[in-house]
């Protein structure tokens, strides 16, 4: 058990009242099971310079990309060019959370959606490319029979387009194409709670899905449909038009989530996960 999870599941149960009994008891142990373990309080100083992981996803093109730095208040910065600064929700989210990448000064944020506040970010669509690629950091802290969302594309009335979500244990990679076809890619990797998970969505014209886990193709489809045209992006938070509401929003850290108009190379996406996790970088011809 690590010091990540160990300080999601104190903040879980910080001043709050009417939580289980067994959650309560499971988050005292890991909390307890990490303390004792004599793990190091991780630097969470805000502004921090660059990493190599946060230059090389930026000279890969993000935009936008919200590393989820943010101390107090509602603004998700852009650290793009685009400065298209998300917003957050309204309660639910605990600031200051460790990073989720390896010897980052940045933090991450908590989403606190198990207790029944919607958490998370509401962010901005310029663009609307038939390739792309989504990514992000994600510890989840919660299981259960209902599916989360990571990060949801959503149209002008709450439906949602494209969507990367935990569902059944698994990450899977939805894409809506019009009038009425879904499509998806579950992932191999079986989740498990506390884990720290690189996950990244790619979708190409031509109609191939894929889906990443930690720097690996975790699974793929192929004649896949055009996707419907999505309005904003939303981050942990589940789609909200009535008839997809079988969703329930994430509970778990998030962290650094960029957006590509492009569909990353497999190289780009090992690259990343291993600049994230203290590994070198590596050339590819």
């Amino acid at each position: 058990m690590n010091g990540r999870l160990a300080w999601a599941t104190a903040r879980g149960i910080e001043g709050r009242r009417g939580v289980r009994i067994d959650r309560v008891q499971t988050f005292s142990a890991l909390l307890l099971a990490a303390l004792c373990c004599g793990l190091p309080a991780p630097s969470l100083a805000a502004g921090s310079p660059p990493t190599a992981y946060v230059t090389t996803v930026l000279s890969d093109g993000a935009g936008p990309y919200y590393r989820l730095g943010e101390s107090d208040g509602t603004v998700a910065l852009d650290a793009s060019a685009l400065g298209e600064n998300g917003t957050y929700t309204s309660g639910g989210i605990a600031y200051g959370a460790p990073s989720l990448l390896f010897a980052d000064g940045d933090s991450s944020v908590f989403a606190d959606a198990g207790f029944g506040t919607p958490a998370g970010v509401v962010a901005p669509a310029s663009s609307d490319p038939s390739d792309y690629s989504i990514e992000g950091w994600f510890q989840p802290v919660r299981s259960g029979s209902v599916p989360q969302a990571l990060i949801v594309r959503v149209n002008g009335d709450g439906a949602w387009t494209q969507m990367l979500t935990i569902q059944g244990g698994h990450f899977v990679h939805f894409v809506a194409s019009p009038p009425a076809t879904e499509y998806s890619v579950r992932g191999a990797t079986t989740i498990e709670l506390g884990g720290t998970y690189h996950v990244v969505g790619t979708f190409t014209a031509n109609g191939e899905m894929r889906l990443y886990v930690n720097g690996v193709e975790d699974g793929v489809a192929v004649s896949v449909g055009p996707p419907t045209h999505g309005d904003h992006w939303q981050v942990g938070l589940a789609p909200s038009i009535s008839g997809q509401q079988g969703w329930d929003n994430f509970d778990g850290l998030m962290d650094d989530i960029a957006f590509y108009g492009y569909v990353l190379t497999p190289d780009q996406i090992l690259n990343h996960y291993r600049l994230a996790t203290g590994q070198p970088s590596v050339t590819f011809p």
